[in-house]
């Protein structure tokens, strides 16, 4: 992301979570599973983004014990998007940022 601190990325986040949470109880495709999952996966995967740069958030803070649990969500909610296919841009970013930090 190409935002100079880890709260500004947060706040993306929390827009993208929000913005396709709403997409996602559109009632034209409330009742398509195929287009639910697609949602839910983009959904988690912005999560997981997110808890990675809350953590970053806490460990510039020198708030270490929030930093290491923030982390660990991270990595605990990326870890079944791997196998997923969602956004090839968002499955790159989940991809790189948590595999690689």
């Amino acid at each position: 992301m190409q935002t100079k601190k880890p709260q500004d990325c947060v706040r993306l986040l929390d827009i993208n979570i929000q913005q396709t949470t709403e997409l996602s109880q559109n009632e034209s495709i409330k009742d398509n599973k195929q287009v639910q999952s697609y949602y839910e996966d983009q959904i988690k995967a912005y999560k997981a983004l997110r808890a990675y740069y809350l953590g970053k958030t806490h460990g510039a803070a020198k708030r270490w014990r929030e930093a290491a649990v923030m982390f660990d969500q991270a990595g605990k909610l990326a870890e079944p998007l791997y196998n997923n296919k969602y956004v090839a841009e968002l499955t790159q970013l989940v991809s790189v940022t948590l595999k690689n930090n």
